[in-house]
């Protein structure tokens, strides 16, 4: 019996009729235009069996795993106007939490993973009557007043338009890391992102380089936001630090900059180059 999963994996289908999300739970999707496929697309430019949807084990010795989409069926046959995954034609990809796919003209599919153990409450996201309709089998904790309530989530179909625009912002939906400590240094909220990106934060905790040096800030910060880059291995963030100075509480907000510091250490070697050789100045657009 396999053990409970941590994340659950959500697709949030977007086409001419309406937009609708979906908990994924079978080990193959199929989908298009055909009635009788998995995941029925609503346009007439997508392909009566446009994509399949694969679920992978990350290794035999591990029970999570990730959903690949791969163009066309499982026979084979090509879908007539392709998959495009962040903008980039794709025949398979493995997908990643925030990724978006877009079939045919206006058809869009977008890929989240959410941890079942989420506190809603720190970022007041909806009703909390409402809160049961984001994790099937998980239990929420909402606060309201000082009184905390355990709701048992059971449809995700609950959810109705309204839901579905703020469910966009929610936290555990971004594909950029979040993450909150109080001010004893503890860890109070990871979002999905910051978990897997992060995979290491819950053991080293305010040691680790995205966290380190935040408390002793905190006296010259407080009320105010504090920005800076920080490198975890290769990638380099932008970090975003908010002292809620009523609830002590710090928050951060990251965003991954590494391409563009790339980028930029390449065009300042380049100038650098060209003044060193006694070339004049290239102009980059």
């Amino acid at each position: 019996m396999e053990s409970p999963q941590p994340f659950r994996h959500i697709l949030v289908i977007e086409d001419r009729k309406a937009r609708r999300i979906v908990a994924l739970e079978q080990p193959t999707y199929s989908i298009g235009r055909e009635s009788s496929s998995d995941l029925v697309i609503y346009d007439r430019v997508v392909s009566r069996h446009h994509a399949t949807l694969l679920r992978i084990k990350k290794s035999p010795r591990h029970d999570s795993y990730f959903y690949r989409i791969i163009d066309g069926d499982l026979e084979g046959n090509k879908s007539t106007n392709g998959i495009i995954i962040n903008g980039s034609r794709s025949e398979s990809h493995n997908l990643k939490h925030g990724d978006v796919i877009t079939l045919g003209n206006q058809a869009k599919l977008s890929y989240y993973i959410l941890s079942n153990a989420i506190n809603i409450a720190l970022f007041n996201p909806l009703d909390p009557a409402k809160a049961e309709a984001f994790l099937p089998e998980a239990t929420v904790s909402w606060t309201d007043n000082s009184k905390s309530t355990a709701i048992k989530s059971e449809k995700l179909e609950q959810l109705g338009q309204d839901d579905l625009m703020r469910l966009a912002s929610f936290p555990e939906l971004s594909p950029n890391p979040i993450i909150e400590i109080d001010y004893e240094g503890e860890l109070t909220y990871l979002n999905p992102a910051a978990s897997i990106k992060f995979g290491n934060i819950q053991q080293l905790k305010t040691s680790h380089p995205i966290l380190i040096d935040l408390l002793s800030q905190a006296p010259n910060v407080e009320g105010n936001l504090l920005l800076r880059e920080v490198k975890v291995g290769e990638a380099v963030y932008e970090q975003y630090v908010h002292y809620l100075s009523d609830n002590k509480l710090i928050r951060s907000y990251l965003f991954d900059i590494t391409e563009r510091k790339k980028a930029e250490e390449t065009l300042q070697y380049q100038v650098l180059h060209d003044a060193l050789t006694g070339l004049p100045n290239r102009v980059f657009f």
